[in-house]
């Protein structure tokens, strides 16, 4: 939420984060990070739909080791009227999970990534579907209409 301003600067409607874990354990991290009527939703994976067809499952056998089932890699995204511009993936040989160096995907770095506002699509100003009754539709709308960043941890 530190660099909400510098997004919206940029065009960036909103910011998607989720992880491959229930939507109660997403609700309560969003609580616990106060991003309530902020551009951030917070979202869950819970059957690695989104983790899978992005092909960005984390399924390494150290962090696995830990974690137990597959997670999804550390990434960030610059989504443009649907099309994904920009990813970027934290990852190396010696630390697949990107712990020891998630710089490629935070903000800042998104903020470097992403043009200019008026270099890309428009943000609009079409109410969206509700983030909680239907976040489906919400993420589907999001992206289609509007510059979108998107994070993800692997835990």
């Amino acid at each position: 939420m530190a660099k909400q301003a510098e997004l919206k600067a940029k065009g960036i409607s909103d910011v998607i984060t989720y992880c491959v874990n229930d939507g109660a354990v997403m609700k309560a991290w969003a609580a616990d990070q106060k991003v309530e009527d902020s551009m951030i939703t917070m979202l869950g994976d819970p059957s690695s739909e989104v983790t899978k067809a992005l092909g960005l499952v984390l399924d390494h056998p150290g962090p696995m080791s830990v974690l137990g089932n597959d997670r999804c890699k550390r990434f960030s995204m610059f989504i443009d009227d649907g099309i994904i511009k920009n990813i970027n993936v934290a990852e190396a040989e010696d630390d697949p999970a990107g712990d020891a160096n998630p710089s490629a995907t935070l903000v800042e770095q998104m903020l470097l990534d992403i043009p200019d506002a008026g270099t890309g699509g428009d943000s609009d100003s079409t109410p969206k579907p509700d983030k909680v009754s239907d976040p489906a539709a919400f993420v589907a709308d999001s992206i289609t209409a509007a510059k979108v960043v998107v994070f993800s941890k692997s835990y």
